[in-house]
């Protein structure tokens, strides 16, 4: 397929799924997994050919064009759209780190309509409403599945408990609201990159595991890798049969160092523990095997963007 070809599926994809607003929220369900289902090959071709050619913006301008169009259907549209934007957060720092001007402002463009779409939350009365998250923390006092807390030296929790919340949280975080923004920069960009993963990983029980999961952990790799020369873990070997075919990863140790906020970083580790567990195994552990083990702990890329982040040498 050339750019007309993949023009002309996504026209064609569009007017093929012309129809009334599902009538319940099962139902759209339904019609999106059937969408996603269908057009999972598709999508991984696009996906290879603008990595291939992000590089002549004529090619890939109009097909992103297409893809952005295609969001503001929402339903099923908005879960199709949602799936591109791993490999698109990739293929910009990538262009970024190179200086690819002309290329970085295609994916801008993207990123910044979808910023601003995410992060409103529209009411009768307000159509611009902005959307408002919570995120309830944990009390560690409190027994769990992850942990006893009679086997811990537990300390003072610095936030007190509220009157009325549950004791077992500690404190509600509110995320939000979002800013508007418009124009991508050094200052917000990864503000916005991480909405919008943040917009992802809410979504990917129903996107395609076999595009988002496979999306998400290359991305990863390339930010966690490149620039890095590390050893292959043992990881792999003790946790897969030994016939299993292994993913083939590229040289990045020669590559620019990607340079990433750990809010982002953490949106990529969130998606990639699911694509362990739904439908790409093999990708995710090649990540944990090349970034989490180098020489030594204190040497791998992911210890070493966390230290970056905290602003530690």
């Amino acid at each position: 397929m050339n750019t007309d070809q993949i023009q002309d599926y996504l026209t064609e994809l569009s007017e093929q799924y012309v129809r009334e607003k599902p009538s319940s929220r099962n139902e759209e369900i339904e019609e999106t997994r059937k969408l996603l289902t269908k057009t999972e090959e598709k999508t991984r071709y696009i996906l290879f050919f603008i990595k291939c050619n992000y590089i002549d913006v004529d090619l890939v301008q109009p097909i992103v064009a297409q893809i952005l169009a295609l969001y503001y259907r929402a339903g099923a549209f908005r879960q199709y759209t949602l799936q591109y934007i791993p490999s698109f957060i990739e293929y910009y720092l990538v262009a970024s780190s190179k200086k690819q001007y002309k290329s970085v402002s295609v994916f801008e463009t993207f990123f910044l309509a979808i910023y601003n779409e995410e992060i409103l939350e529209p009411t009768p009365s307000n159509p611009y409403a902005k959307k408002i998250e919570e995120v309830r923390i944990p009390s560690i006092r409190f027994p769990s599945i992850y942990h006893d807390p009679s086997k811990l030296n537990t300390v003072p929790e610095i936030t007190t408990l509220k009157a009325g919340n549950s004791p077992t949280v500690q404190s509600t975080v509110r995320l939000g609201p979002y800013p508007t923004m418009e124009r991508l920069n050094a200052e917000n960009k990864f503000l916005i990159l991480s909405r919008i993963m943040r917009s992802v990983n809410s979504s990917l029980a129903f996107l395609s595991s076999d595009v988002v999961g496979w999306s998400i952990c290359h991305t990863s790799i390339a930010v966690c890798l490149s620039g890095f020369s590390v050893p292959e873990s043992d990881l792999r070997v003790n946790v897969r049969p030994s016939n299993t075919p292994s993913q083939v990863i590229d040289d990045y140790s020669k590559k620019a160092r990607i340079m990433v906020s750990s809010q982002l970083l953490l949106e990529f580790v969130s998606g990639v523990y699911l694509a362990l567990y739904n439908g790409s195994p093999d990708m995710a552990l090649e990540l944990w095997m090349h970034s989490i083990k180098g020489p030594n702990m204190n040497s791998s890329p992911m210890y070493y963007w966390t230290k970056q982040s905290d602003g530690s040498s």
